[in-house]
């Protein structure tokens, strides 16, 4: 496979928790909501890769973000936004409630790029930064 793909596209598709496929020849993701419907080729007889993730890889993220809080009430604060229905939602209050947004954004888009590095590296993907 000589197509370069860029991180980040990956990343987003990684992100979105939608079932994702890289067409190997152009380097185009393909999302299943976009008709896609044969995981092997394509219409046009290009080879594709499903674009694999961890299941819940958003929920995924949140956990590791707690698990790096060194202030133990903010650590609990945040685990129990994170448990039950709505779980997203209420993190997303509860990082901004504790001046944590900024870093919380910068340590998912940080923890999903590696997510995609890591599956491309796995899969053979060629990729660029």
């Amino acid at each position: 496979m000589s197509v370069r793909v860029k991180l980040s596209d990956i990343a987003d598709a990684i992100d979105s928790g939608q079932e994702a496929y890289i067409d190997l020849d152009t380097g185009e993701i393909i999302y299943r909501f976009d008709g896609f419907d044969d995981y092997e080729e394509t219409d046009d007889g290009h080879d594709t890769v499903c674009i694999f993730f961890e299941y819940n890889v958003g929920y995924r993220a949140m956990e590791c973000f707690i698990d790096g809080i060194e202030d133990d009430s903010k650590a609990e604060m945040l685990g129990h936004a994170i448990s039950g229905n709505g779980a997203f939602g209420r993190f997303r209050t509860a990082v901004e409630c504790l001046g944590l947004l900024d870093e919380w954004y910068s340590f998912k888009e940080d923890f999903i790029l590696r997510k995609a590095r890591e599956w491309c590296e796995d899969t053979g993907v060629s990729y660029n930064e």
